[in-house]
Order: C-alpha cells, then sequence, then structure tokens
C-alpha cells in the first residue's frame, strides 16, 4: 500500500497543476520519509514479499493509470487518493488490534494521525 501511495504521489505532482493538491503531494511525501525508519525496523529479518519486478508492475500500471489524468478528471484522482489513505489508515489499524508489541505501537500511533490528518485535507480539498 505505501508503495503505491509513493507511487500515485508522484505522479500527481507530475501530472497536477494545482498549488494545493502540490502542496498536499509534499505532505505526504514527507509522511512516507519520515515514517519509513520506523516501518523498516519493524519489518527487520521478516521476508518482504515485493520484489523490483513487482514494484515496476505497480509504477507501470500508475503510469498507464496516468495517461488519461487531466484538470477535469482531477477531482476523480483526489477521490481515489482519498480511498487509498483512507484503507492505509483502516490497514495500520488492523495491524495495531492484531499486534501488541511496542514497535507497532510506537509505528501506529506515530503513522495513523498523520495518514488521518492527510485524509482530512484531501476532503477539505475536494470540498473546495
Amino acid at each position: 500500500m505505501r508503495t503505491e501511495g509513493l507511487v500515485m504521489t508522484q505522479l500527481m505532482e507530475k501530472h497536477s497543476k494545482n498549488k494545493d493538491i502540490l502542496v498536499l503531494c509534499k505532505q505526504i511525501r514527507n509522511y512516507y520519509k519520515n515514517t519509513q525508519p520506523i516501518l523498516v525496523d519493524i519489518i527487520k529479518g521478516k521476508t518482504i514479499d515485493l520484489d523490483q519486478n513487482q514494484f515496476e508492475q505497480i509504477w507501470k500500471a500508475g503510469e498507464k493509470s496516468f495517461l488519461y489524468y487531466s484538470d477535469e478528471s482531477e477531482s476523480k484522482w483526489n477521490k481515489l487518493f482519498l480511498e487509498h489513505i483512507n484503507a492505509s489508515v483502516n490497514a495500520y489499524t488492523k495491524l495495531l488490534r492484531e499486534r501488541q508489541d511496542d514497535d507497532i505501537a510506537y509505528f501506529t500511533f506515530r503513522a495513523l494521525p498523520e495518514l488521518v490528518n492527510l485524509a482530512k485535507a484531501y476532503q477539505t480539498l475536494d470540498n473546495n
């Protein structure tokens, strides 16, 4: 999910001309950057199923989808990204419920509020 979110963010930054969206994309990129070290520490020693080929598939699928990005369809992309953020909130909440160790708690209590704030920012953007 984080890979998809980062790909969507980078593609929105590339295609959007909306200053508010570009500011929000920067916040999202910072979110991923700031929470990545904690996540990497939590999964240390565990197998990550995403390999380079899978990453390239996600990237190519994202690029293909954004071929049809336009100022007129921007609202559709914003709603899709908001759905992605809300799915991430649900995934982190589920992770927190399933695992009660300190590493997960620290990660989710740091990551969840930022995701919720990003979702609210996107909702506000869509309402304007």
